[in-house]
């Protein structure tokens, strides 16, 4: 029977710890595989680390795992904690200090809650590469490998088919896992060929051969480059040239360049902006220094230009049209500097033009020697993405347009180093280690290039790249250009090979076994029937990340230094994307493939079938996704029914940093649910299901797991979504689910009825000991609305200038706190709370309520609904002919995208009306009455007019309370009617 042999993670796991490890884990710098070089939506080492263990270790509270298992755990973990007490939270002191093994073999359940409590303190960054808790958590799971039915000496074999950026693979080897990532992009193959395979076949040596080898050639970039970044004199250093694009006014009469600039501000805080000139014919800029936050808005907003001398204003489609007839130029307008001490900001001079201009003659001279195409990228872009790829809206149509000519000459005089590298006698004798070292030369020139392109943003004190804000290349007005070589800056060499040489360095004292690396489509088969014990991917998330598009970005540099070594993975002239598992539509005109959500769910459903086969009998499989989108998980629910697997149970684990930039510009699905997953099996009595009795079990599934997961600190969008996992494991164990009539139960049936199963549920949790069916159907949509979109946010970490960051913190920037793609978010419009439709749908009919009879509460556009915010609802809630609305200084709410401009205060006349049909509408009423400053009218209001006599009036004030976002003004006003309780006399 060990094929029903429970994991330990498919029983329980500590979710708000391991979570608190991951967060922390995606501010690490210190050797992070994340400094290697940039990947979009990269798992956290901790969440890797922590699901992997707890699913190659069976539970020893289970009745079918072996009594030798269980008396060598209890047996192994007593003595070890009394030795390594150093090591320990105190959580698990708490849990196990004193504790002799006869006691774990009496209480097995407690013996299972040690294991999983060692497990998260394993998760620690430090705690994986301390040799006393790494060998000891290795011997724990080559002992489970044993109790599940393996020969003893073999170890299990863990396989990811979406390798990516690596984290999956590399906490698998860290167990003593044989790991196998594979992937189908060459840019995730060559770094998990570093992570995976190289650094830990190779260790030390590779380490010292990478330090000599990045010292050389860095020494080497300084002496070809450094006449092409004059600094103001010999004490300091360039940072970044600031660059705006320009285009000649189409105003009568005026004919002015224009310098395309979003924001006048360079440094917020120092107050360093950009002044305009506009009293002659020729615009000039000029840097000023003035109070924190000086500047103001610039030539460009929402794709407009308009012209600081006529007032003249160009449309966007003027705009595109324009740069796509090549009218863009380009202007210095500001050069960043740096001493030892300092950061100054200054004019750019005749030198720095002269300089600029040498570099453009330099490469127009090597190019006409050695070809084009040779040194730089002449590949075109996909057109599958213009949403992604906007700056092909602006002509852009070769990715070396993307690219200043000093930026090309700088590359690519690095590529042509790492080329010499390479054809070196340096270890001739060793050409393997060689290439190892030559690869991670190769990927920290191509790792330069977000910072040194024509689409790289300056954020306000000095962090740039193109990716910042999005998983994305859009257009950029205006743009920042580093120096590669300056000093231990983000944007030059020396930095990113100090980071690297950290990473390669912490992974050789890790004592990690070498894994292996190999490029393919997921649905290929590549390795034998039978043949693997755990299946761990991070499959693409529909939509959401365009990651060949992107990757093309680095692959088309990486190419030209590597192809030699590397011909097979770099043959083609940009990376595979027919057969990527995404869905993607390109605009009709397109020249490219469209992928359709069929396409989507037949390469994810292919892919898992080859893992199914791969897979031993009681193998075990862990999905994770993270799309908001429903569409996005039904189809990859779909996938995995379709492919044979039934879900045993789902964890959510928050992996977003708090504070993250894009955290502070709009609400994300925090959680990464991990979906633990078994092989169906095919016996009659799992052929066909009753729904019948699947909807009498789906209730009490999730009675059981919502509490669970509040404890945790698990709520809203992302408790719906972790609800699946232990719903499904009712649904998916049958080859098909049939009614009574014998009709066939769809998939998408089942997950209209987890939806509205959860929102009852969550009725229950927000309104606790209180009777949430005698609320009224607008206090139920409400509140539940706002328990799925708005639960935990709060103003902590946001900003209305998400890009300050302060002088001090320069070195520690990191380009990867901001563009993990996993961050798919629940989108939101200027005012009130916003939901796709189709969820917004599925809440409504959850709750019984009609959606379209809730005009005065929600908004419906398109595919969004919109919850209207309080102050939006003032003039139907009073009435036109006795509320005058008069604006007020804007004030701030905070939203799904962060900090947003709400309506002013209401000013209200002596007549209020009646009070609302409602008890949401009176309370509404009483917040706007409080908001506008009317104490008398709101005395009136709830004591005159007896609204504060209903006892749902207040227990809906305290529900609301709770639900509103800290910082808002729906926040404020409700609490404000709350602190008028008892003075009020209630």
């Amino acid at each position: 029977m060990q094929n029903q042999l429970k994991r330990l993670i498919e029983v329980d796991l500590p979710i708000r710890r391991i979570s608190s490890h991951a967060r922390s884990d995606k501010g690490r710098k210190d050797g992070h595989i994340s400094s290697l070089h940039m990947w979009w939506a990269r798992r956290p080492l901790a969440a890797c680390r922590a699901v992997l263990c707890a699913a190659l270790v069976p539970d020893p509270a289970d009745e079918d795992c072996p009594e030798w298992f269980v008396e060598y755990c209890a047996k192994s973990i007593a003595p070890w904690i009394e030795q390594n007490l150093n090591l320990l939270s105190r959580e698990t002191l708490e849990l196990t200090r004193g504790v002799q093994p006869s006691k774990y073999l009496d209480d097995r359940i407690l013996l299972r809650d040690a294991l999983l409590s060692l497990i998260v303190d394993f998760c620690d960054f430090d705690a994986g590469r301390d040799p006393r808790i790494l060998s000891f958590i290795r011997e724990i799971v080559s002992e489970a490998h044993v109790a599940l039915g393996n020969e003893r000496g073999s170890t299990p074999v863990v396989v990811d088919p979406f390798a990516g950026g690596g984290a999956i693979p590399l906490e698998a080897a860290r167990l003593g896992a044989s790991s196998i990532a594979s992937d189908l992009n060459p840019l995730p193959v060559l770094l998990n060929q570093s992570t995976l395979h190289d650094i830990p076949q190779y260790g030390d040596r590779l380490a010292q051969e990478f330090k000599k080898a990045s010292e050389s050639l860095l020494r080497e970039a300084k002496r070809s480059l450094r006449e092409f970044y004059p600094a103001s004199d010999s004490t300091r250093e360039v940072v970044a040239y600031l660059w705006a694009r320009t285009l000649t006014c189409a105003g009568p009469g005026c004919g002015a360049v224009i310098p395309l600039l979003t924001d006048l501000a360079i440094a917020k805080r120092k107050g360093v902006y950009v002044s305009l000139d506009v009293s002659g014919a020729t615009i000039r800029t000029y840097v000023r220094q003035g109070k924190p936050g000086s500047g103001g808005k610039g030539t460009v907003r929402t794709g407009s230009i308009t012209c600081p001398r006529c007032t003249f204003t160009m449309k966007p489609e003027t705009y595109r049209s324009r740069a796509r007839n090549g009218e863009l130029g380009a202007q210095l307008y500001a050069v960043v500097e740096r001493s030892s001490d300092a950061k100054f900001y200054r004019d750019p001079t005749e030198e720095d033009q002269r300089a600029f201009e040498h570099a453009a003659m330099l490469l127009t001279k090597r190019i006409d020697q050695y070809g084009e195409a040779t040194l730089v990228p002449t590949e075109y872009l996909s057109e599958a993405e213009p949403r992604r790829l906007n700056v092909l809206q602006y002509g852009f149509r070769q990715w070396k347009d993307l690219f200043n000519a000093r930026q090309l000459l700088a590359l690519s005089t690095l590529n042509g180093l790492v080329k010499d590298y390479s054809a070196s006698e340096n270890l001739s004798d060793e050409l393997d280690l060689k290439r190892a070292v030559t690869t991670l030369l190769a990927l920290a020139v191509s790792n330069l290039a977000q910072y040194n392109s024509s689409v790289s943003t300056y954020l306000s004190d000095g962090l740039i790249s193109v990716f910042i804000q999005s998983s994305s290349i859009p257009m950029r007005a205006n743009y920042a250009e580093a120096s590669p070589i300056m000093s231990k800056l983000v944007g030059g060499l020396e930095y990113q090979f100090a980071r690297m040489q950290a990473v390669v360095d912490n992974l050789a004292i890790s004592n990690i076994p070498s894994g292996n690396v190999y490029q393919r489509s997921a649905d290929s088969q590549i390795l034998p029937n039978n043949s693997v014990n755990v299946l761990a991917c991070d499959p693409p998330y529909y939509f959401a990340i365009p990651y060949a598009e992107l990757s093309d970005f680095y692959y088309v540099w990486l190419k030209r230094s590597l192809f030699d070594l590397y011909p097979a993975l770099l043959t083609e002239s940009a990376t595979p994307k027919k057969d990527e598992a995404i869905q993607n539509l390109p605009h009709s005109g397109a020249k490219a493939i469209q992928k359709t959500r069929e396409h989507f769910q037949e390469k994810i459903t292919a892919s898992l079938k080859v893992a199914r086969q791969e897979l031993v009998e009681n193998g075990i499989g862990i999905v994770v996704f993270a799309h908001a989108s429903t569409d996005g998980w039904e189809a990859l629910l779909r996938s995995l029914l379709d492919a044979d697997w039934v879900i045993t149970a789902s964890w959510p684990i928050d992996t977003e940093k708090a504070g993250r930039m894009l955290a502070n510009r709009q609400r994300a699905l925090s959680s990464s649910i991990h979906l633990v997953c078994r092989p169906r099996q095919h016996t009659p009595e799992y052929v066909v299901g009753e729904w019948r009795e699947i909807t009498g079990a789906l209730p009490k599934r999730i009675h059981a797991w919502m509490p669970r997961l509040a404890k945790e600190g698990i709520v809203g969008a992302d408790a719906i979504f972790a609800c699946l996992g232990p719903a499904l494991e009712l649904f998916s164990r049958y080859e098909r689910v049939e009614k009574a009539n014998g009709d066939v139960v769809a998939l998408s049936e089942f997950l209209e009825l987890i939806w509205s199963t959860v929102s009852r549920e969550a009725l229950e949790l927000i309104f606790k000991g209180a009777d949430s069916g005698a609320l009224e159907p607008d206090a139920r949509l409400t509140a539940v609305w706002l328990w799925t979109v708005a639960a935990g946010a709060t103003t902590s970490g946001a900003s209305s200038d998400v890009a300050e960051s302060g002088e001090q913190g320069d070195e520690d920037y990191d380009e990867l706190d901001s563009v993990d793609g996993d961050a798919v978010s629940i989108k939101v419009s200027s005012k009130g709370f916003g939901l796709p439709f189709d969820a917004a749908r599925k809440l409504a009919q959850g709750l019984g309520v009609d959606l379209d009879g809730m005009t005065d509460l929600v908004e419906v556009k398109g595919d969004k609904a919109r919850l209207l915010s309080v102050s939006e609802r003032a003039v139907g809630l009073f009435g036109k002919s006795s509320l005058e609305q008069r604006p007020k200084a804007k004030s701030k709410q905070l939203g799904l995208f962060g900090i947003e401009e709400v309506m002013g205060d209401v000013d209200l006349p002596d007549g209020l009306g009646e009070p609302g049909s409602t008890a949401l509408n009176k309370l509404h009423q009483a917040m706007i009455l409080f908001g506008s400053g009317r104490s008398d009218a709101l005395r009136r209001f709830i004591v005159e007019m007896r609204v504060g006599h209903s006892p749902e009036f207040w227990a809906l004030g305290q529900a609301m309370s709770a639900l509103y976002p800290d910082g808002t003004e729906e926040k404020r006003w409700v609490d404000g009617v709350l602190a008028r309780k008892k003075g009020l006399g209630f």
